[in-house]
């Protein structure tokens, strides 16, 4: 992804957090909450390559769609469950790993959301998320919050 598109994202994330819909597409969400070095650093070389590969198939996927915070959140889950089943998504999250500890712990005991399948391109394998609670969205949204804060800290 190239740093206009990057940037492309940073914004409407920004705008999706303040209530509104922007257009992203499924290569920009995982290059929001995927950090390669992180995972280049942290897990085997067998979990990177992983990893890796299936960071690539979501690059592939550019076609837009529209993302209200529901469909947003679904969505950035949704490609979280997909890396977790690979390598504790924490360690290469690009945040503090204790910070998401609570908030992994949650998806991983959640139930199904209906949308997940249709959510993720055939390319990418599945494994069906399960119930979030409030705890759980107001962690992600404070996730998403961070990771922009730090991106807008970045490119001034």
């Amino acid at each position: 992804m190239d740093y206009l598109s990057a940037m492309q994202a940073i914004t409407a994330i920004q705008t999706i957090k303040s209530g509104g819909v922007a257009d992203l597409s499924l290569a920009q969400i995982s290059n929001c909450i995927i950090n390669l070095p992180d995972a280049d650093h942290n897990l085997s070389r067998v979990e990177f390559e992983k990893v890796y590969s299936l960071f690539m198939k979501y690059q592939r996927e550019t076609a837009k769609k529209s993302y209200n915070i529901s469909s947003y959140t679904e969505t950035t889950i949704a490609i979280i469950r997909t890396f977790d089943a690979i390598a504790p998504y924490e360690l290469y999250s690009g945040g503090d790993p204790g910070e998401f500890s609570a908030l992994l712990e949650e998806i991983r005991q959640s139930k199904p959301l209906e949308s997940a399948p249709s959510i993720l391109p055939k390319s990418v394998s599945y494994a069906p998320p399960k119930k979030i609670g409030l705890s759980f969205w107001l962690l992600i949204i404070a996730a998403v919050g961070a990771v922009i804060a730090i991106a807008i800290y970045f490119n001034r």
